[in-house]
């Protein structure tokens, strides 16, 4: 009897471990899934909404690989499966000085979710109203689109589309939508359309 008793309690301890590890419904905390709230595309941090737990839903949204989650829904992106490599410095706001900042992807808490790739992404998203200053924070290296001129591309919000634009000529309530690159514009704005890219001008 203590044998058995002594079992339960180790089952019902696992179990408990595994929910609160994010191990629900036999799915593993180390699978990856499409993460298109932020600008990290493919991610393995357990906290996938539940709809992609269950049975019906797992083989659609959850992989062993990175490779296979980006190929799956991020094939317009070719740095979705090199955005997030061990090491790699990502970009996030520092909202008490209206700049980005960066670190190392391994020291962001699970909680620290809004991460961009690139300095350009961070000051255009978070603070376009103080993009100057956001952009010549120091130690950051700069932004690589800094003139009126520059290239941007902004949702067509109609067409379902994003339109290039010169970075000048975007109103500036629409800067936060604005992105460097036609595939990061269609990720952000259009993530649930698989034809934003072939019908996007510029790619």
């Amino acid at each position: 009897a203590s044998a058995s008793s002594s079992s339960i309690s180790a089952l019902s301890s696992l179990a408990v471990t595994g929910f609160i590890e994010g191990e629900t419904s036999g799915v593993n905390y180390n699978q990856w899934y499409p993460d298109w709230n932020n600008n990290n595309y493919c991610v393995n941090d357990g906290r996938q909404p539940p709809f992609m737990n269950e049975a019906i839903n797992v083989g659609e949204y959850l992989f062993a690989t990175k490779k296979q989650c980006c190929e799956k829904w991020f094939d317009f992106a070719p740095t979705c499966d090199e955005s997030d490599s061990v090491g790699g410095l990502m970009y996030y706001p520092a909202f008490s000085n209206d700049v980005c900042s960066r670190k190392p992807l391994e020291e962001f808490y699970f909680w620290e979710r809004v991460r961009f790739n690139t300095l350009d992404e961070c000051c255009d998203a978070k603070f376009p109203h103080n993009r100057a200053e956001c952009c010549a924070s120091p130690g950051m290296g700069g932004c690589t689109s800094s003139t009126d001129d520059t290239v941007m591309y902004i949702p067509d919000w109609i067409n379902g589309k994003c339109d290039a634009r010169t970075r000048g000529s975007i109103p500036t309530h629409e800067v936060i939508y604005a992105r460097s690159s036609a595939s990061s514009c269609c990720n952000d704005n259009f993530f649930w359309s698989s034809n934003c890219m072939t019908k996007s001008s510029g790619r």
